[in-house]
């Protein structure tokens, strides 16, 4: 029996019989470089952000023990993995230094936030914000608290264009357990330019900035301000994650709890001035715990969501991805259950300039030595196209760079864990043609001499089967021929050699 369909991996179209051309993707997610820091401590040390800069330099930020406190160290690397350079920093009390999130501008300055504590053998202490050129020479460093003397520690930071920076975080009295958020805002030189409390917010956990420019801060709400640290709105509904689309709508995301369901991914999207315009909620199939994690957008408007859900017997958690129209239509849901059906957790998101989408965080398996770093990305219409598991690590973010190449970091074994993978090459332009005998000729061009297998699958989840490899000629055209297709559908995929 002839199959009556063909899907290309494209992730765009179901392709005909009698179709002549589709588009199908070469294989992408291959690991190009993995690098370690082990501080000089020999103790532990975690990765906590990592981003990229515009020509690829990847910026990875953690604490790190030393012999005789927790520092900052951030480290640079080239596109290539070749490590630059690597700046330390113990704060003024020789104590608990820890950072929470970096950013780049656009000249490649690189700026850290966190806390660095008070006092050798106190927890309390204060934002601490430093800037590091491209080539990693310190710039300067700022400190901030408040005249109380509570904790006070930044959790995010961002850089507009003209490389001013903007920092938020929460002020925290140890005595009454309330907290008290804090933006901040520096000229690129370090030179404060205002300071905005919001203390009926009771939490700040991140920053964004829109395309005019305004300041995005979430949590316990959501409030804008204007470059200039003017307040324009607030929200009240709490937020765990944020991201603007290029006309300055927002969308937010959280875990909220729903009658009938322990909690569900919530989110909500915003005009630029602040106004609700439509709200999304998924309840996973167990009707059991669901928590959105990390949010992000693409150049369209859509958006991306990624979280934890908790499905069906056998599986635990599964790390669960939806992709909304910017009108809020729900348009994919894809379910990621790990080797083990155990638990699968999201920490990080990221798009590149085509609309796929990456996925990173963690799976447990005993087969992977307990944990695994779990990396997936989908095709802009949520065709699964790669998985990768890095045994023993936990990721703790992602980036893309212009490439589409994404960079993970996370922690292994005590080390910052950091890899980069392959991004998905363009698609390939691919011909289906019958012959006079019930078999098919799929070609396409390739790169001159490159070697090339055909895979193919009766279901985008079922076993892969590849043909022998294919050279491609001096014109690039690669062939193969399938006479035995399987009946109902068949899925083809191009891997390089």
């Amino acid at each position: 029996m002839k199959p009556s369909r063909f899907t290309l991996l494209t992730g765009i179209a179901w392709i005909a019989l009698s179709a002549l051309t589709s588009r199908a993707y070469a294989q992408g997610g291959v690991p190009l470089w993995t690098n370690r820091y082990d501080g000089p401590g020999n103790n532990l040390d975690e990765a906590k952000a990592v981003v990229v800069d515009s020509i690829g330099n990847v910026f990875v930020t953690g604490h790190s023990l030393s012999e005789t406190s927790d520092d900052y160290a951030t480290i640079a690397y080239s596109s290539m993995g070749v490590p630059l350079w690597t700046n330390r920093y113990n704060g003024p009390g020789n104590g608990v230094d820890q950072p929470n999130a970096l950013a780049v501008d656009s000249s490649g300055n690189v700026f850290v936030t966190g806390h660095a504590s008070r006092t050798e053998n106190s927890y309390a202490g204060v934002y601490a914000t430093l800037a590091y050129s491209t080539a990693g020479m310190p710039l300067w460093t700022n400190l901030f608290n408040r005249p109380d003397n509570n904790h006070y520690f930044a959790t995010a930071v961002a850089v507009d264009r003209s490389g001013n920076v903007f920092v938020t975080g929460n002020g925290y009295d140890l005595g009454t357990e309330l907290s008290y958020p804090a933006t901040l805002a520096y000229s690129g030189a370090g030179v404060p330019l205002w300071t905005n409390l919001w203390p009926e917010a009771g939490e700040a956990r991140g920053v964004a900035l829109d395309g005019s420019g305004n300041v995005i801060v979430y949590g316990g709400g959501t409030i804008a301000y204007s470059s200039v640290g003017v307040p324009l709105w607030t929200n009240r509904y709490r937020s765990g994650a944020l991201a603007v689309d290029r006309n300055g709508n927002l969308f937010v995301t959280r875990g909220e709890y729903n009658n009938g369901s322990e909690s569900d991914y919530s989110t909500i999207a915003y005009s630029s001035a602040g106004v609700p315009f439509w709200t999304n909620r998924y309840n996973g199939p167990a009707n059991g715990y669901d928590t959105s994690e990390a949010i992000a957008v693409d150049g369209d408007g859509n958006v991306f969501v990624t979280g934890s859900s908790w499905g069906d017997f056998p599986s635990a958690d599964d790390i669960v991805t939806i992709k909304y129209s910017n009108a809020g239509v729900s348009l994919w849901t894809n379910r990621y259950n790990g080797p083990g059906h155990s638990y699968d957790h999201a920490r990080g998101i990221a798009v590149d300039r085509g609309g796929n989408v990456f996925v990173t965080g963690f799976t447990y398996d005993g087969g992977f030595g307990g944990v695994a770093m779990a990396t997936v990305a989908y095709s802009s219409a949520g065709v699964p196209l790669w998985t990768n598991h890095f045994r023993g690590g936990q990721a703790a973010g992602i980036a893309v760079d212009n490439s589409g190449n994404a960079v993970v970091t996370g922690t292994s074994s005590g080390d910052y864990l950091t890899i980069k993978y392959s991004a998905i090459p363009p698609p390939i332009r691919l011909s289906i043609e019958p012959d006079s005998i019930g078999g098919y000729f799929l070609r396409f061009k390739g790169i001159p001499g490159s070697a090339y297998r055909l895979q193919r699958a009766t279901s985008l989840t079922g076993l892969w089967t590849a043909s022998a490899p294919q050279t491609a000629s001096a014109s690039g055209l690669v062939e193969f021929w399938d006479f035995f297709p399987p009946p109902g559908q068949a899925f083809y995929r191009v891997r390089a050699e």
